[in-house]
């Protein structure tokens, strides 16, 4: 399956040959309820999660294209605080989010949430990629690339000594190869690192004072 922009999602059956079009109720009035179709991911249940940029996040039947649930700012149940999503990953029962406002762990049999904000130490609320390695969950924003320990909530920032130099994460563009390293993708630059071998940037030594000067006179 395929999402394009202003709510189209397109799938092409391989036993007819023939793609299949899934579109919102408002598709065909050239208003589209679901907007930009961002990221989408599919499980082994039949299931497609798509994040849309104005929608929420929906639950999609592949066979169908019924969606199941929606995980968005007006639902009462699944309720989360923006409609903006940007990029989806499935970790077993647990869904994690990236949106315009932090990331969101679903778990999918309860529908219970937990959300990781600026509150918690994120840069910004915009989050456009996630990927997870253990329990360190790598995350960009629209400028700059860290991780959040989903344990004890620390969170690392890496900047220039890194090669962080004004990179802009702008699109969903993620990627985890086959031999363990990360890629996260920018608007001019792709960036690939092996998070077994990153390590933490290291605060700078305390200062000391060796001379005072003052009036003439040192001290």
């Amino acid at each position: 399956m395929d999402g394009h922009t202003t709510g189209l999602v397109v799938k092409y059956d391989m036993q007819t040959k023939k793609l299949v079009r899934y579109q919102d109720s408002l598709y065909h009035t050239g208003i589209s309820l679901w907007g930009h179709i961002m990221d989408m991911h599919a499980d082994n249940d039949h299931h497609i999660y798509l994040c849309t940029g104005s929608y929420g996040l929906l639950e999609m039947d592949s066979r169908t294209g019924k969606i199941l649930r929606r995980w968005g700012k007006d639902e009462p149940i699944r309720k989360l605080p923006v409609n903006g999503t940007h990029n989806i990953l499935i970790h077993g029962d647990t869904l994690v989010l990236a949106s315009t406002d932090g990331i969101a762990l679903i778990e999918r049999r309860t529908d219970q949430i937990t959300r990781i904000t600026e509150k918690d130490g994120l840069p910004v609320n915009m989050i456009t990629n996630v990927q997870l390695h253990g329990r360190n969950l790598y995350f960009t924003t629209n400028f700059s690339l860290g991780k959040i320990n989903l344990d004890n909530r620390k969170v690392v920032n890496y900047g220039r000594k890194y090669g962080i130099v004004e990179e802009a994460f702008e699109q969903t563009n993620n990627q985890q190869l086959r031999d363990g390293r990360i890629v996260f993708g920018s608007v001019k630059s792709l960036i690939s690192f092996d998070p077994d071998q990153l390590e933490d940037p290291q605060p700078p030594p305390d200062g000391t004072l060796r001379r005072h000067c003052s009036w003439g006179r040192d001290y």
